[in-house]
């Protein structure tokens, strides 16, 4: 798979769990499918492929952007700044 999923918004089998987009506070932020650097179809941060376009991964967010994702910018929690270089979100 070249892309994946994010575990924590749409889990898998018996952990699905069907969310409205109304109820995520940082669309815009939080992220949806990613370049996949496994082989799951629906994985976590641990799968992002950082290195694939020159050095980060491509990610799509629930409300329809894409980043540019760099390891150092998708391993970041914190939450201070909503700038284009903030945090992506994985846990919502």
């Amino acid at each position: 798979f070249h892309f994946c999923l994010n575990r924590h918004l749409n889990g898998s089998g018996r952990d699905s769990h069907p969310r409205r987009l109304e109820s995520f506070a940082e669309p815009s932020r939080t992220v949806w499918i990613f370049d996949n650097g496994g082989r799951a179809a629906v994985a976590g941060p641990g799968n992002l492929h950082p290195t694939i376009h020159r050095g980060a991964a491509n990610v799509l967010c629930l409300d329809g952007g894409i980043h540019r994702a760099p390891r150092a910018r998708a391993d970041r929690t914190s939450t201070e700044n909503p700038s284009a270089d903030a945090p992506l979100l994985w846990k919502p």
